[in-house]
């Protein structure tokens, strides 16, 4: 969220782009947690607890996957099907 402040502070002037600014960057900051975090923390686990580790990276690969999935089942505007 701090690296993608500066997009929202630029859209303060106009009120309602201010907003969708700052849904977009908090959107985009938590899904790229939510795919780095678990990555981060299994590394860090593995070599502590390697069961717990691999359960994380698991769980991580998991969020990946789905996000992608959740991506492609989208269907694509403006192609006939």
């Amino acid at each position: 969220m701090f690296i993608l402040n500066p997009l929202k502070v630029m859209a303060d002037a106009i009120p309602p782009l201010d907003w969708i600014v700052g849904f977009g960057t908090a959107l985009f900051a938590a899904i790229l947690t939510a795919i780095c975090a678990p990555v981060t923390i299994a590394i860090a686990w593995l070599f502590y607890r390697p069961l717990v580790g691999k359960l994380i990276l698991a769980l991580g690969a998991g969020c990946v996957f789905a996000l992608s999935r959740l991506r492609r089942s989208r269907p694509v505007q403006g192609k006939p099907a």
